[in-house]
């Protein structure tokens, strides 16, 4: 009888704890490689809410292990977190570039997407994904840009502001 329970309470253990994993990559814009981070905290969540980082390139590795840190020491609303690192704030092509493949991705494991809404076609049972803005330019909801490392605390809930 204490076997199954000890049984039963590690089977319990294993599996109610988080698990995280980080992705350091790069995307190809116009020939020009930008490194990209990916970091997921695996929680029980339908749509694993999201929040897209856009940053210079000097503070993206400061950004990469900050956000880590940052989760760990406080309870965070999101559960995914992705950084790409620009030479530019205003490379429109390379963040429009990172959206599309972090919308696929999201898409492939039926999370919620940044750029695409979609349609479910009753007759013949199937969705079709859209693009949700016709300009770049509407506001995205929980893509940020941020200018210094400081600023990654207005998104993400820190210790000391």
């Amino acid at each position: 009888m204490k076997l199954i329970i000890i049984f039963l309470f590690s089977t319990f253990i294993t599996y109610s704890q988080n698990q995280n994993f980080e992705i350091k990559d790069t995307i190809e814009v116009n020939k020009v490689k930008l490194p990209t981070y990916f970091f997921n905290v695996e929680k029980n969540s339908h749509s694993n809410p999201a929040m897209v980082f856009i940053v210079n390139s000097k503070d993206f590795e400061k950004i990469k292990k900050l956000i880590p840190k940052l989760y760990f020491s406080r309870k965070q609303e999101y559960t995914d977190f992705y950084v790409l690192s620009v030479k530019s704030l205003n490379d429109i092509g390379a963040v429009k570039s990172y959206l599309n493949e972090i919308d696929l991705d999201r898409m492939k494991r039926q999370k919620s997407t940044f750029l695409r809404i979609y349609e479910f076609d009753k007759n013949h049972q199937k969705i079709t994904y859209t693009s949700l803005f016709k300009t770049f330019t509407e506001t995205i909801d929980n893509v940020y840009y941020l200018k210094s490392v400081e600023e990654l605390c207005k998104y993400m809930v820190c210790r000391i502001r």
